[in-house]
């Protein structure tokens, strides 16, 4: 996919990718716009992850992935409705961002069932059957 030219980036934008150390004349000769963005060590998206391209990212983010699944279990295991490979799919399909998944571990019970009242689809990854 082709590049927006630069005068129709919006200007918030590209102070952002100037801050990133790229230039307009870097911007337009195609150069890598991965680190100005924020993504040196990490991937644009969770599902991105990959063990051999973001190693560290990808350990911590299974760390994390496990704490949670446990988490959910212990709040939700009782259900009759709990499927334990239906709850770690989850996690997979409707991959959070980082900060969303350390927020599900320092968030209690309470805090877990309003979110997923107030935002069914951003907390799909709490789902469990």
């Amino acid at each position: 996919m082709a590049r927006k030219g630069w005068e129709s980036l919006k200007l918030d934008y590209r102070k952002r990718l100037e801050r990133g150390g790229i230039s307009r004349a870097a911007y337009e000769r195609g150069e890598s716009i991965k680190s100005a963005r924020g993504h040196a060590q990490t991937p644009e998206r969770p599902s991105l992850s990959s063990p051999t391209k973001y190693p560290k990212y990808h350990s911590e983010r299974q760390k994390l992935i496990t704490q949670v699944n446990k988490k959910k279990q212990d709040f939700f295991g009782i259900s009759p409705k709990w499927n334990p490979t239906k709850a770690k799919a989850n996690l997979s399909k409707y991959a959070p961002p980082m900060a969303r998944l350390q927020w599900a571990l320092d968030a209690e019970y309470e805090e877990w069932v309003d979110a997923i009242r107030e935002d069914p689809e951003g907390y799909a990854f709490l789902g469990y059957h």
